[in-house]
């Protein structure tokens, strides 16, 4: 996603304006009036959520370890927040405290009896995109699509279309890097504009250390919070969601 689209703001709700309808342009005479353009605007609402955990640490297992300890403790509290907020963003739905792309997306199933996604229906989920103007830039699968793109192999040659597995597999469709997500639901690929994708931080995750919490148990304690808003999707077609038949 770019960078411009992650979205900082100062309140408790994040509002990001959608356009829903507009009569586009209008051929005009020389000399003549231009005429008025309509358009109509909508509004999406994403609050900000906060995503907490504390972890407390003996004063003993700190100080006998060879490792930094308190590093680890702190790196593992965002990796874990990092997490939560990415299975979110795939999956929250409509009405959830943070929503995600597939409930916001457009979803297509394909027909009885194909059970794996294949290259074939990324370049259809590409056209798709592209049909609506949109450029696409990321190709999202779950854990078995992303092994099967994976193994898909050239009809009646026998290759890897992805490329030898002595090799080095290609981990791209026409340019788009392919990024496996255990958050994705079984079967699924989703072919996306990532600038057509807007994430809101309120706070960023911040890490603080207390020895006095638990002074009388000799325990340090680690708190991390952060506050984030849900994925905003501009139109429903800059995020095409296949899914096989399960």
């Amino acid at each position: 996603m770019p960078a411009a689209n992650v979205l900082t703001f100062n309140s408790d709700m994040l509002q990001v304006p959608q356009l829903t309808e507009s009569d586009g342009e209008d051929y005009v005479a020389e000399g003549a009036e231009l005429p008025e353009g309509t358009m109509t605007w909508s509004s999406l609402s994403f609050p900000a959520k906060k995503i907490g955990r504390i972890q407390w640490a003996s004063s003993e297992i700190l100080e006998d370890s060879a490792l930094d300890l308190r590093n680890i403790i702190g790196q593992n509290l965002l990796r874990d927040a990092s997490l939560r907020f990415d299975a979110d963003a795939f999956n929250g739905g409509l009405t959830d405290p943070v929503k995600g792309i597939l409930a916001q997306g457009t979803v297509t199933s394909l027909e009885a009896g194909k059970a794996t996604v294949t290259y074939d229906d990324v370049a259809d989920a590409c056209a798709r995109v592209e049909a609506m103007n949109g450029s696409p830039s990321v190709v999202w699968a779950s854990t078995d699509m992303g092994a099967a793109l994976r193994k898909e192999k050239a009809s009646g040659s026998g290759e890897y279309q992805g490329g030898s597995p002595t090799g080095s597999p290609a981990s791209t469709a026409w340019g788009l890097p392919v990024m496996v997500s255990g958050f994705l639901p079984a079967k699924t690929v989703v072919d996306a504009d990532a600038s057509r994708l807007f994430v809101g931080i309120r706070r960023n995750a911040t890490i603080k250390i207390s020895e006095d919490a638990r002074f009388t148990s000799d325990q340090v304690g680690f708190k991390l919070t952060m506050r984030v808003a849900g994925v905003g999707v501009a139109e429903a077609s800059s995020v095409q969601v296949i899914k096989a038949v399960d």
